[in-house]
């Protein structure tokens, strides 16, 4: 935690160093932004506080909560002997017990009882003993027992639920609400379908129903059909790719935002610039590879020189090889690759030539003015109050 403050604290001042304006709430939000999913009982307690806080206020309590952590996960010796104790006596219950099981079996005495474990709802074992006790949704020993939907829905993790208002997600596969009060022939759906969030969340849905909706402009109320019920999502999300089976065409722009057309009537004209291909209710862009992507990102002469020594000399102001070299050892982002090529920079040559003397002059000026010395420099690239761009020195 300490490592993860000072990074965003020392950002902002360098920020602030070219400056660039950082408002304490961008720095307030950039750190609860980073936390841990462990932190969310925190970050819920920060949205019930009736006075905002400050940034020395939030790094104070992250700290302590995090010497407390590193305080409370660190056992005693007395809660070790309690635990070797413990596993000691749970096998010698173990083997009793199955001493006595194999005794019975020898002895031909009545049938054993076959537990029936009411998790997994299979025999042999009881629910304390069931092998799927504590599995994590979203692993992959539950594939086959439970239905898994992969889909991508914008995360708004340690927000309150957004009640009322639709959010129109390109990302995710299914509608998502979590108001169950605003659905009709509502269901519940055995198994259960989990839903793997943008943040690698995992949120299961407790049923699915029918939500009415009305739209601007529009005299009847439309239906939106086998929408998921999840109660751990923080707003409700309009599957793009579900309104375009049902025959609707989506057109997105900047100056109109996004417009729902019937898609009998909808023509689009223009050149296609690219596409994108409908992969489980996700539309994936269709690229070429990583290299050629990246061949059309960066200019030919940028990308050959993008970690040159000579491109980080220009950056630094012509700094001097050896200065730069004890940059790159202290790991602040300077970084290029060892080079046995000298740094030939014309500017720093140029900038270290002197000029060799004027002769001497064997005539003298008798009057004043005869012999005027001056000097000329520009064009400069700024230019003066006046507009002038040469500096002229008597």
């Amino acid at each position: 935690m300490d490592d993860y403050v000072t990074k965003v604290l020392n950002l902002s001042h360098q920020l602030e160093d070219v400056d660039v304006k950082v408002s304490d709430d961008w720095k307030i939000w950039i750190l609860l932004g980073g936390l841990p999913a462990s932190y969310e009982p925190f970050l819920m307690s920060l949205f019930n506080l009736k006075e905002p806080m400050t940034v020395d206020e939030l790094v104070g309590k992250l700290l302590a909560i995090d010497d407390l952590r590193n305080t409370s996960e660190q056992p005693n010796q007395e809660e070790i002997a309690m635990y070797t104790q413990g596993k000691k006596r749970q096998q010698f219950r173990q083997h009793k017990s199955s001493t006595h099981e194999d005794r019975a079996d020898k002895e031909g005495g009545e049938k054993k009882f076959q537990f029936k474990c009411y998790k997994c709802h299979e025999t042999g074992h009881k629910a304390s003993e069931c092998p799927s006790k504590g599995l994590k949704w979203g692993t992959g020993k539950e594939k086959g027992k439970f239905k898994t939907r992969t889909g991508a829905m914008m995360s708004m993790a340690g927000e309150r639920p957004i009640v009322g208002k639709w959010y129109i997600d390109s990302c995710c596969s299914n509608h998502v609400s979590p108001d169950k009060k605003c659905m009709t022939e509502f269901t519940q759906e055995t198994p259960s379908i989990t839903i793997t969030v943008a943040n690698n969340q995992v949120m299961e849905s407790k049923g699915k129903g029918n939500v009415p909706i009305m739209l601007k402009g529009s005299d009847d109320a439309r239906e939106l059909s086998n929408v998921l019920y999840v109660p751990d999502a923080t707003a409700n999300l309009l599957s793009v790719s579900n309104t375009v089976k049902k025959g609707y065409c989506m057109f997105f722009s900047a100056d109109k935002g996004c417009q729902i057309f019937n898609s009998k009537g909808c023509r689009v004209t223009g050149t296609i610039v690219g596409t994108a291909k409908d992969v489980g209710g996700i539309y994936e862009l269709e690229v070429e590879d990583k290299l050629k992507c990246y061949a059309i990102s960066q200019p030919k002469a940028n990308r050959a020189n993008i970690q040159s020594p000579a491109l980080w000399h220009q950056r630094l102001v012509h700094l001097n090889a050896a200065d730069m070299l004890k940059l790159r050892k202290i790991d602040c982002g300077v970084n290029f690759p060892d080079s046995e090529n000298k740094l030939d920079c014309i500017p720093c040559v140029t900038g270290k030539l002197a000029r060799q003397p004027f002769p001497l002059s064997e005539s003298r000026s008798s009057k004043r003015l005869e012999l005027v010395h001056a000097d000329l420099c520009g064009p400069l690239e700024e230019r003066s109050f006046s507009g002038s761009r040469y500096v002229l020195l008597l």
